[in-house]
């Protein structure tokens, strides 16, 4: 059972009260906490990453009232977090693969990191490292 349904279990909330869209933002946003985290675990970013993440969050649709340009900075502190020595990273990649609820999700979120973490032509072995944790984390769902 994922973190996320036994939040929801623990506040009494079944997962179909929540409707498509709001299953489709907690992916996408999970994408977005992946992107950047995945952006920063080699010490530095690349604008060739920050223009990929931006073309993320431009492709997309998303709801009214949501600006994705603001999820993502707090997504970015959220990683930069995570990453600090004795940061919480196992804790980071839990909830943000919970909201990954399909398969198709799943693939989705690790072929954009895939792709961020290779735009700047090089694989870092923290980038390898990460990417092999997250390819453990998805097929172990």
């Amino acid at each position: 059972m994922s973190i996320v349904q036994r939040l929801l279990d623990r506040l009494g909330l079944a997962p179909d009260t929540f409707d498509d869209d709001d299953v489709r933002l907690a992916a996408e946003q999970a994408v977005v906490d992946l992107l950047e985290l995945v952006m920063l675990v080699d010490g530095s970013s690349a604008e060739a990453e920050r223009e990929l993440i931006r073309q993320f969050l431009d492709e997309r649709q998303w709801p009214g009232g949501h600006n994705p340009y603001s999820y993502s900075e707090e997504a970015c502190a959220r990683a930069r977090l995570a990453l600090a020595p004795g940061g919480p990273l196992d804790e980071f990649l839990a909830t943000v693969t919970g909201r990954l609820a399909t398969d198709d999700d799943r693939a989705a979120a690790y072929a954009a990191v895939l792709d961020l973490a290779g735009v700047d032509g090089e694989l870092d072995e923290r980038e390898a490292r990460l990417l092999a944790g997250l390819r453990s984390r998805f097929e172990a769902r």
